[in-house]
């Protein structure tokens, strides 16, 4: 049998297979088509839900800090780092170093905390 006779048949319905790629398009898109419409839906009444007294409050006053610098003994370590903390200061840097006067070694801070009021 020829092409020729092939779509001579076709187009006479003599029984062979028909092509189910056009009906599959046509019910992709028509899904597409759907799915399209409930998100624009969906997201409209996402945008509709949001209110003003909803949104988060950004703070107008910028935070502001103190800072310290401290000379700690080896052996004041642990007590001095102990107050400090209690006092809401944190380490924001450190070195190793001897103290200029007495030649001892030790550590010194620098310390930084929050303001109250702000």
């Amino acid at each position: 049998m020829s092409i020729r006779d092939k779509l001579k048949g076709r187009q006479a319905g003599d029984g062979e297979k028909k092509s189910w790629g056009g009906l599959i398009t046509a019910l992709l898109l028509a899904g597409l088509l759907i799915v399209g419409i409930m998100l624009y839906f969906k997201i409209g009444s996402l945008a509709n839900g949001i209110t003003i007294e909803q949104a988060p409050q950004i703070s107008q006053a910028p935070e502001t800090y103190e800072y310290a610098i401290d000379f700690i003994l080896d052996q004041n370590l642990t007590e001095r780092m102990t107050q400090r903390g209690k006092a809401s200061w944190q380490v924001v840097g450190s070195r190793r170093t001897q103290d200029s006067t007495s030649g001892q070694y030790g550590y010194e801070f620098i310390f930084m905390r929050k303001i109250r009021g702000n």
